[in-house]
């Protein structure tokens, strides 16, 4: 049973993990009961109305969670079961969890689903709702869903910071998927667990509002500006020039008195200069005071006065942050209030690198429970006890509504002297081991300076150790037997397009030898070797195996690819290249190139017959496979270039499935025992050849 509850989560966590941004990705509950009415919204229940009673727009599932068939131990109860045990107030509330008398402990699902139409409706579309948790351990089933036909359903809130207390739930827009919420549609609570309702585990829903109704927490006494700024809103605190205008406040308080408290610091200049700006003079700097000895607790925050109501443009939000060692408190986070009382998490700061300037990206504002088209307040809290950038803080710089692009600085990277005219293919093979003009090579170390350990080799430091093809390859990290320490690598590839009109498109090969993924890590674009925007990071490749980037768009950001540019391939790391760590790239392509076939090679024993396997190649063709005695490097035949030196004997030619796949099974001769053999499969598409890896065997 735990295995079989495992392999689902980690089913629906891939189907989450592949939509692109919380709430798109669909996944199938089972076959929870669907209500037979629609109540239109808006939408008001604390389930008191219905006395017990499923309603008519309401319906309730009890599965065994392994099966999806009915359980009677499982409890879903607005009433109907038994009587509610703790209901926020009066009667009656949702109660999920086993059922409250039973010692047969294992997985049941729990769902009640709503039935809700929005035809005419034009109010706020957010959501609320009052949730306890009574020792639930979260599952990812656990949350709020929306569907269209009560098959696939669509995240947009969990219970994973729920507590014991009544409390009000993570806010939730119902616009945030691609669920139609302008007609009828389906509203689910939904909760898996192993354990009695309200003793031991379970949860607890009461007071569910379309629109949301919500108080908002209080964050103390903190002071509010006096006007409020017009949206669009965009922030780099150089105009004020450390003065606070009077559309924003700041306020520097004791996290226990919530009183004023000098060795607080909540600084955009107006105290000292900044130490640390992302870009220009200022910025907000949130810690104890710099030159303070007190490690007493204090609060800091700067409230913003916004005006949304001539804004009719694109409701989202961006903004760098700083983290100098920040330990996670409850306050610390974007905040929003209608009032400047009751307020609103957005986003925390937790799980952000000391240290490093961290573009926020494209923030959703859509299930914020205020109305962002009239005056509202934003606020940037922290709360800390040590001096600011020394030891502990957070610093916040370039604040966009609706979001924007904001070049980074990425250090002082070394500047390529010529470019490559695109269509460009780099396997470093022709280079040879040198670094060619169009390319430079940066190995920094934490504080920016030249760090000879660290790694950005194409040869020209060591032999390559593993490329993807060929004798060289791009590889990032620290130097074989370097000290652990954090060093910073990027390899500048000056790019000129002004001889072509292909699409800026790009593609290339990365090995992850176990890197752990920092904000700068990914390939970047630049006009002026200053402001760089990433197109493309390094997460969700897997360790230890050469993958295939996919098609990257070089036209996403404000830089002009119809003139001359730089792209940089940047990695920061502490570990050796290959000892758990680091960075591998091949095969960079502009435009892109479709996946290169993979090739393998199995049972090259003398006397018996062996098996070369080829998959991802051109579908419905042929493969060519071919071989070297000789060894791998650079050669060119019908304007494909191999990665075998000549002589190259062609093995022989087989079709390729609609898959892409094709086998080649050969007799090994006797004669070759001990013989070093390099192999590499060619797939045919559209008359052109698209080759695989290179793989070298010896002949046993």
């Amino acid at each position: 049973m735990v295995h079989h509850r495992f392999f689902r989560s980690v089913c629906l966590l891939l189907a989450i993990a592949a939509g692109a941004a919380p709430g798109v990705a669909q996944y199938d509950l089972g076959p929870l009961k669907l209500p037979t009415q629609f109540a239109q919204l808006p939408y008001s229940n604390d389930f008191e109305a219905s006395a017990g009673t499923v309603p008519p727009t309401m319906a309730l599932t009890r599965f065994n969670a392994i099966t999806l068939k009915f359980d009677a131990e499982a409890w879903c109860n607005i009433g109907q079961l038994g009587s509610c045990m703790t209901p926020f107030d009066g009667a009656y509330c949702l109660e999920m969890g086993l059922r409250p008398s039973s010692t047969n402990y294992h997985d049941v699902r729990n769902a009640m689903v709503l039935g809700l139409d929005g035809s005419g409706y034009s109010g706020s579309q957010t959501l609320s709702y009052l949730v306890t948790d009574y020792g639930d351990e979260w599952d990812l089933v656990d949350g709020v869903w929306l569907s269209n036909d009560g098959s696939l359903w669509y995240s947009i809130a969990d219970w994973s910071l729920a507590t014991s207390t009544w409390e009000e739930g993570q806010p939730a827009g119902l616009a945030s998927t691609p669920v139609d919420v302008s007609g009828k549609f389906y509203l689910a609570f939904v909760q898996e667990d192993n354990f009695p309702f309200h003793d031991l585990d379970g949860i607890g829903i009461d007071k569910i509002n379309i629109p949301a109704k919500v108080s908002g927490k209080s964050l103390g006494p903190l002071n509010l500006p006096t006007t409020f700024t017009p949206l669009p809103y965009d922030e780099g605190f150089e105009v004020a020039g450390g003065v606070v205008p009077d559309y924003m406040a700041v306020s520097a308080l004791d996290t226990y008195t919530l009183q004023p408290d000098t060795n607080a610091w909540c600084n955009i200049g107006q105290r000292a200069a900044c130490l640390d700006p992302f870009k220009g003079a200022y910025c907000l700097e949130m810690g104890a005071d710099p030159s303070g000895t007190s490690n007493n607790f204090v609060r800091n925050a700067l409230v913003i006065g916004l005006d949304g109501s001539n804004y009719g443009g694109q409701l989202d939000m961006s903004y760098f942050a700083a983290n100098y060692g920040e330990e996670m408190d409850a306050v610390d986070g974007v905040w929003f209030s209608q009032d400047g009382s009751g307020w609103f998490p957005l986003r925390d700061w937790s799980g952000m690198v000391e240290r490093v300037w961290t573009d926020s990206k494209p923030i959703d504002l859509s299930g914020v429970p205020i109305d962002l088209h009239t005056r509202f307040y934003l606020a940037f809290v922290e709360e800390d006890n040590s001096p600011f950038y020394g030891y502990d803080g957070l610093a916040i710089d370039e604040i966009h509504i609706p979001a924007k692009w904001v070049g980074v600085e990425l250090g002082p990277l070394q500047v390529p002297y010529g470019y490559t005219v695109p269509p460009w293919v780099e396997t470093f093979e022709l280079a040879a081991g040198e670094v060619p003009g169009y390319l430079a090579c940066t190995q920094l170390d934490a504080f920016d300076q030249p760090d000879p350990s660290a790694w950005c080799n194409l040869g020209q430091l060591s032999s390559c150790s593993n490329p993807h093809s060929g004798l060289y390859a791009l590889e990032m990290g620290l130097a074989p037997g370097a000290t652990a320490h954090i060093a910073r690598n990027a390899m500048v590839m000056g790019v000129d397009p002004s001889f072509t009109t292909e699409p800026m498109t790009l593609s290339f090969m990365l090995y992850n030898a176990g890197d752990e993924y920092d904000p700068v890590d990914g390939v970047w674009i630049s006009s002026n070797m200053n402001d760089w925007f990433m197109v493309q990071d390094f997460v969700g490749f897997s360790y230890n195996s050469w993958q295939y980037s996919g098609t990257v768009d070089l036209s996403i950001t404000p830089v002009d690819v119809n003139q001359r540019f730089f792209l940089a391939f940047v990695q920061q790391d502490n570990l050796a290249y290959l000892a758990s760590d680091g960075i591998g790239i091949d095969r960079i392509a502009i435009p892109a190139l479709p996946a290169p076939p993979v090739l393998s090679v199995s049972n090259l024993n003398a006397g018996s017959t062996s098996s070369l396997t080829v998959t991802q190649a051109p579908s419905d063709s042929h493969c060519i496979f071919l071989a070297s005695t000789i060894g791998a490097g650079t050669n060119y035949a019908q304007e494909t270039e191999l990665g075998l030196m000549p002589p190259v004997v062609q093995l022989g030619v087989e079709p390729t499935t609609s898959a892409g796949g094709a086998q080649l099974s050969s007799k090994v001769p006797n004669g070759l025992v001990g013989q070093t053999i390099w192999f590499q499969a060619v797939g045919v598409s559209q008359g052109l050849g698209v080759v695989s890896n290179v793989v070298s065997k010896r002949v046993n």
